[in-house]
């Protein structure tokens, strides 16, 4: 019980201040949305300075579809997380073998080393092996 409670407390918020916020649009003088507004600003001092949500159906509508909205912003964004294996460092080869590195390997040997390329057209990558000596390799 305390899990499930504590799980839609956040949308209980947000349901609670969707309703004061349609309160408040629903009480601003004016006809169409661009008169409404500024009476509107005005009144969401007075709309949360109030303890108790309104009970008008329109604005208990507009808390629940408030909740709603960022319920599916919540599972949406959940979704779209990067599944990280469980134990593994993140991006690790771990199905590479030496025979898929190999077109990325270079022709050019220094001092018995390979160097690994990106197999970009003429990409170079000057990397120090020892004190004063720098490898260069092109694909």
């Amino acid at each position: 019980l305390k899990k499930v409670i504590l799980k839609a407390l956040p949308y209980a918020i947000f349901a609670y201040a969707g309703n004061l916020i349609g309160y408040a649009y629903r009480t601003a003088e004016g006809n169409g949305f661009q008169e409404k507004i500024l009476p509107f600003m005005s009144n969401l001092g007075v709309a949360f300075a109030k303890v108790f949500p309104s009970l008008h159906p329109l604005d208990i509508l507009f808390g629940l579809v408030l909740a709603g909205v960022m319920r599916l912003v919540l599972y949406v964004k959940s979704k779209n997380k990067k599944k990280f294996r469980q134990g593994e460092e993140y991006g690790s080869a771990v199905w590479g073998t030496e025979k898929d590195i190999e077109p990325y390997k270079c022709t050019i040997r220094c001092c018995g080393k390979g160097i690994a390329c990106i197999g970009a057209d003429l990409f170079a990558v000057f990397r120090p092996l020892h004190k004063g000596i720098t490898a260069v390799c092109c694909s």
